[in-house]
């Protein structure tokens, strides 16, 4: 059995990681990983420094990672997983499929990345009951239902639409009201929600901009839109370019973060918070 290949950070700027390999570089795209007590994140090599030194891009937060850190050569790329386990949209830590000491497959149910959307799901909720209160939600694209059950778990009453079979077969059984089919189809009241959601959903659309005109109808007066959607000017997209891994066929639209804030403030949105 081959050793691991190990090294250590040598510099941390936001996303970009810097790291020394004394025994060797990894491969471009590889995967590494990085951890170190509550600190567990996975970069990707993108570019050989010399000096036995790659510069990488994390897939996670870099809050906390210090120089000096150890870092895991994988031997290969990062992976997206498959299957049952990965239905819908929810956003998914894909090479947390196996980490050092820890071999699993899919009827491990991704159980490590579900933890971590669920403790991401219940901050988000936590900022807009703060907000808001604990209402009434709506979840558009609700995929398999992992924000539903976070917010049924808090009290909200929720409400989610979903145009895929495996979805809504997940959704119905939830305490959530499923509508199978696109937002504008199920002709919601106007100002009828506390919160929408929105996660990962609007780089699929061939019209966002009804849509976005949707979500500004149904929701109340006061109310919150909670959206997320890969920010094509973002630090990842500027390095890699074309091979930025979210360029993909069913993304039908990219959005930066000043798009969206003048189309959202056309809507009548008014206090915005880019993330």
């Amino acid at each position: 059995m081959a050793s691991e290949n190990i090294g250590r950070v040598i510099q941390v700027i936001g996303p970009v990681v810097d790291i020394e390999f004394p025994n060797g570089v990894p491969a471009i795209y590889n995967a590494v990983n990085i951890e170190s007590g509550n600190i567990r994140v996975v970069v990707e090599v993108e570019q050989h420094l010399g000096e036995n030194r790659v510069r990488c891009v994390s897939m996670q937060p870099t809050d906390g990672m210090v120089r000096g850190m150890k870092a895991v050569d994988t031997g290969g790329p990062i992976s997206v997983p498959v299957g049952p386990a990965t239905l819908g949209r929810e956003p998914r830590n894909a090479a947390l499929d196996e980490l050092p000491g820890r071999r699993r497959g899919l009827e491990a149910d991704h159980r490590e990345a579900e933890l971590l959307d669920s403790t991401r799901y219940d901050e988000w909720l936590a900022e807009a009951e703060q907000r808001v209160g604990c209402g009434r939600l709506l979840e558009i694209g609700a995929g398999s239902g992992g924000f539903v059950q976070a917010a049924l778990r808090r009290g909200w009453r929720v409400d989610a639409t979903e145009v895929s079979e495996s979805g809504l077969a997940h959704l119905t059984r939830t305490a959530a009201a499923a509508f199978a089919g696109d937002l504008r189809d199920a002709a919601f009241g106007a100002g009828t929600f506390d919160l929408v959601a929105s996660l990962e959903v609007l780089e699929h659309l061939p019209e966002p901009r009804p849509h976005l005109a949707e979500v500004a109808r149904v929701l109340r007066p006061g109310g919150l839109l909670l959206l997320t959607t890969p920010n094509f000017g973002g630090l990842s997209r500027r390095l890699l370019g074309w091979r930025w891994r979210v360029i993909d066929p069913e993304h039908l639209g990219y959005f930066s973060p000043h798009t969206l804030r003048c189309e959202l403030r056309r809507l009548g949105f008014d206090r915005l918070s880019v993330r």
